[in-house]
């Protein structure tokens, strides 16, 4: 995030900020870790999944790793190109491989990252539904965002987590 800044977190501190997505960054690319941590990453990770690999990966890391430690420096530009992931527009992978990856460390992670797991899972889906919602193709992408809608009806019970702001965005939704 090129803030400069140098901090040490603990585990479950660097999990919810990396759930939280704000203090660090979901990709793979801008961190460096030990390579004790890697062992048994077959076990971890699931193959099919196109987008957002990089945010399960991290979070399997992060959950194996005792403390972060963080300096805000930016070495990496990230360039897009033509038939990255990035740049494909709007498919079913790119829309449900993250949901996906929120439910699958949902159904994983311990029960004290439970609440913080869950609320990354609804502002994903509220993320989603508004993309889905303002995209200049949304008519041909009703069935996708009936899903998310439906997927987000779904965790109804736990809205509570959820800002005020955004509590109110998936009740009218």
């Amino acid at each position: 995030h090129k803030s400069e800044n140098l901090f040490t977190q603990d585990h479950n501190t660097g999990l919810k900020d990396l759930l939280d997505n704000r203090k660090v960054s979901l990709s793979l690319c801008t961190k460096l870790y030990r390579r004790e941590l890697f062992s048994g990453l077959s076990e971890w990770m699931d193959p099919t999944i196109k987008n957002n690999e990089d945010f399960m990966m991290n979070y399997y890391l992060f959950d194996r790793a005792q403390k972060s430690v963080f300096e805000g420096v930016c070495p990496y530009h990230y360039l897009l190109r033509k038939g990255s992931a990035s740049y494909r527009g709007i498919t079913e992978h790119y829309i449900f491989d993250p949901i996906r990856v929120r439910q699958t460390i949902l159904d994983r992670c311990t029960a004290d990252m439970k609440d913080a797991v869950q609320d990354a899972l609804l502002r994903y889906l509220l993320f989603d539904y508004a993309q889905l919602d303002v995209h200049p193709d949304r008519k041909n992408l009703t069935d996708y965002r009936r899903r998310v809608r439906n997927l987000l009806l779904e965790q109804q019970e736990h809205f509570h987590l959820l800002s005020p702001r955004n509590r109110l965005l998936a009740l009218m939704i």
